[in-house]
């Protein structure tokens, strides 16, 4: 299991803008929500200096809206003049004292903590983006505009799309900049990364994790297609999916090891909140779909026939829900979720899983994927050997007549790879991947990273990997033309 680190605590003074973190703890240190000073002092400064201006987010405390500092939280006497907003965007706000015996204070908002950040930046091809810094100029004022009582939800959509925009423009300047110009490359990522966070305080905008409570109803269904791939005497050791009547799709390497009529594949292996399981059903694995090495090049699937269950006779899709196949494209930060056996243990869904890094994107979308990328690295000794590797990954071709990238990932041995963010152990692998917008599955995990005492920080090369649908659909073409005739097969162009 993975748990969050918690960012760094600043307080925005020049004396910060002069000593710039060391790149290895700079993207560590993004989230401004309080003053790392004691209350005490601040109020002391406040009195002696009458205002002071900070890069703060405004926290709601029970009724009260608060400026947290390192122990007391100052209360903003003036919020009733500040509309709902002001409380999750990133300002620089100029700070008054109202009353030091109550500890209050008036907040007004200068200018968004992005804008600042692109104010503040100092590089010699900076006079020459005008289009950047207008870009800026009506970000900051749709921000400004935010801030009052009476601003409105249109309001907000006329900022989060000048957001996108001012986005675009940056975008645009890292192209044009080029690998030559290094310095502005920097400067353009580092920028970027603040409207990303920027963008992360507004509800829903980027990563959205808002679901409909029918989703889990949905999502209990489609976990009857899923099942746990176990060898004859054997403890359940990987994890599966139902694809079609009597076909099972899985990882290669979970049976490449097996003979096939000693697999077995088991549904219903559940345990309810009770601590009760449900009646588990077991059936046998009749063959495997040949495949040469040549044929499979490395993707990591294998397709099992599944024999009927004795004495009935039923077929396994007779009894379990045949799981459908998307070939959608998925885009970074979409929201999926797997069903497997992690450790062999029974049936688990993990469901807070997103999309880091999607196995086809376009020239714009592959720009924007480097700058997020690069911005974990920014300034590192080999920070162009891990760009490198990020390029090489991604392989341009043509689809339809547009040109596309897809993800052959280096980190994963030239593997097609969906790079997830996901919280998957041992036992995972073949695991069905759905995405939560469609409920169909994109893909199977099939390897991850180590869960240790100190936790991981996501990124290019900690991620989770899932073979994406599209790939094993097409291999699938190639190799056994047929097997879209196939009982119950469900495929979602």
């Amino acid at each position: 299991m993975r748990i969050a680190k918690t960012s760094l605590l600043l307080l925005i003074l020049p004396a910060y803008l002069q000593a710039q973190p060391a790149p290895e703890t700079q993207m560590m240190q993004q989230k401004y929500t309080r003053i790392d000073r004691p209350s005490e002092e601040v109020l002391k400064d406040l009195e002696e200096k009458d205002k002071e201006v900070v890069s703060v987010s405004l926290e709601q405390r029970g009724r009260e809206l608060v400026v947290q500092t390192q122990d007391t939280p100052l209360t903003v006497e003036n919020s009733a003049q500040l509309s709902k907003y002001a409380q999750r965007i990133p300002y620089e706000y100029e700070i008054e004292l109202e009353d030091e015996d109550n500890a209050t204070v008036n907040v007004q908002a200068q200018q968004l903590t992005a804008v600042k950040r692109w104010r503040d930046s100092e590089f010699p091809t900076k006079g020459d983006l005008t289009g950047v810094d207008n870009a800026y100029q009506q970000l900051d004022q749709r921000a400004l505009g935010l801030v009052n009582a009476d601003a409105t939800d249109e309001d907000m959509r006329a900022f989060s799309d000048q957001l996108v925009v001012t986005k675009g423009t940056l975008i645009d300047a890292y192209r044009s900049a080029g690998d030559a110009d290094l310095e502005t490359q920097h400067e353009i990522i580092e920028n970027y990364t603040e409207l990303q966070r920027t963008g992360k305080a507004l509800y829903g905008l980027n990563r959205d994790d808002r679901y409909p409570p029918e989703t889990y109803r949905r999502i209990f269904e489609n976990s009857r297609g899923s099942l746990a791939i176990l060898e004859l005497g054997h403890d359940v050791h990987c994890s599966g999916v139902l694809i079609a009547r009597d076909f099972v799709l899985t990882n290669f390497h979970c049976v490449e090891s097996s003979i096939a009529q000693d697999l077995r594949v088991r549904f219903d292996y559940e345990e309810l909140i009770d601590g009760s399981t449900l009646p588990t059903r077991t059936l046998p694995v009749v063959g495997q779909l040949p495949m040469t090495s040549a044929q499979r090049r490395n993707y990591d699937f294998a397709v099992l026939e599944v024999g009927v269950d004795s004495p009935d006779g039923n077929h396994a899709g007779d009894l379990y829900p045949v799981q459908c196949l998307s070939l959608s494209r998925v885009k970074r930060d979409d929201p999926l979720y797997l069903i497997g056996h992690p450790l062999g243990d029974p049936r688990t869904v993990h469901d807070n899983t997103f999309v880091y890094f999607p196995f086809r994107v376009t020239e714009l979308e592959l720009t924007e994927l480097e700058m997020a990328v690069r911005s974990e690295f920014l300034g590192a000794d080999d920070e162009l050997a891990r760009l490198g590797e990020f390029r090489s990954s991604y392989q341009q071709r043509n689809a339809g007549g547009q040109t596309v990238y897809e993800n052959f990932s280096l980190r994963w041995q030239l593997q097609p790879t969906i790079g997830v963010d996901s919280d998957t152990f041992h036992g995972n692998s073949g695991s069905p991947t759905y995405s939560r917008k469609t409920h169909r599955v994109v893909g199977i995990l099939f390897d991850g990273e180590d869960d240790l005492d100190d936790p991981w920080q996501v990124g290019w090369r900690a991620h989770e990997a899932v073979l994406p649908i599209e790939a094993v659909v097409d291999r699938l073409d190639d190799t056994h033309p047929q097997w879209r005739n196939w009982e119950g097969v469900c495929i979602d162009d």
